[in-house]
């Protein structure tokens, strides 16, 4: 009688991967953002789904009494053994050692991967695959020497006819001390006078800002054109702010572009920026 395949072992399905896909990529996910990330309204096909990676060790789950209290979601993670399965079934090299501590990361950490999930959800929920969208968990794999550092939050493209439009995204939380925003300002003007992206013979990717409240998107908007000032290099540097309650929100998301005071809608991100 042939032995019993060892459960790490078994074939992991195709939307398993893109589960293990996504935690690679984004480090924490719930079953709200994966039944959103497939389009389900039903989540008993995730919470089935995610059972068998936990059964079979290839993913873990943060959720103790505090959750509980707070009315919190478990949130999943990656282990070892998922990604090594991951980096089979891709056949890429991966940084394995990397995830380690996705157990002991801080609340907040795992709160804005959270929130970055959440946004790439709903830019691919509008733009599907003319999408494309890089963490640093997959820009720290690749030897791109000529972006900035430190990483943005992601690396964005849009597909659009026969171009593509480039963008740095990054978030801006309430809870981070006002330097923090205009660091990540003043970083963004720097590279771009740097020039280090000439490398790559494609026009500047433009920076998404996407802020927490609504009050800190305002700030930032007001800041953006006195730092600009201040470049030797601003008719290349394009930005836009937006709260994250207007991109998440049911209603258009709304773009401020900052010197102008001009607004884009959501559809028209695509069409922003020349290439």
């Amino acid at each position: 009688m042939d032995k019993p395949v060892s459960k790490h072992r078994q074939t992991v399905t195709k939307g398993q991967l893109e589960v293990l896909n996504l935690l690679f990529n984004f480090r924490y996910g719930t079953n709200d953002l994966f039944a959103a990330y497939f389009g389900k309204k039903d989540r008993s096909f995730v919470h089935k789904r995610m059972a068998i990676l936990l059964e079979r060790g290839l993913v873990s789950r943060r959720f103790d009494s505090s959750y509980r209290l707070h009315g919190k979601p478990g949130v999943y993670y990656l282990t070892a053994e998922g990604a090594r399965q991951l980096q089979e079934a891709r056949d890429v090299e991966l940084n394995v050692k990397s995830i380690y501590k996705d157990k002991d990361l801080s609340e907040q950490f795992v709160g804005y991967s959270l929130e970055l999930l959440t946004i790439y959800i709903q830019l691919r929920r509008h733009y599907g695959d003319t999408l494309g969208f890089f963490t640093r968990a997959i820009l720290n794999h690749e030897d791109y020497e000529y972006f900035p550092q430190p990483l943005p939050n992601a690396y964005m493209t849009l597909k659009v006819g026969g171009n593509e439009k480039h963008f740095f995204l990054e978030t801006l939380h309430d809870d981070q001390p006002w330097f923090v925003a205009v660091r990540k300002i003043l970083q963004h003007i720097k590279y771009a006078e740097d020039g280090d992206w000439n490398e790559t013979e494609l026009n500047q990717p433009a920076i998404l800002l996407v802020c927490e409240s609504e009050r800190l998107a305002k700030r930032v908007q007001k800041r953006i054109p006195k730092a600009l000032a201040d470049s030797y290099d601003e008719d290349t540097i394009e930005f836009a702010v937006t709260a994250k309650s207007e991109l998440l929100g049911e209603k258009t998301a709304i773009w401020r572009t900052e010197v102008d005071g001009g607004q884009l809608r959501l559809e028209e991100l695509d069409e922003w920026t020349s290439e």
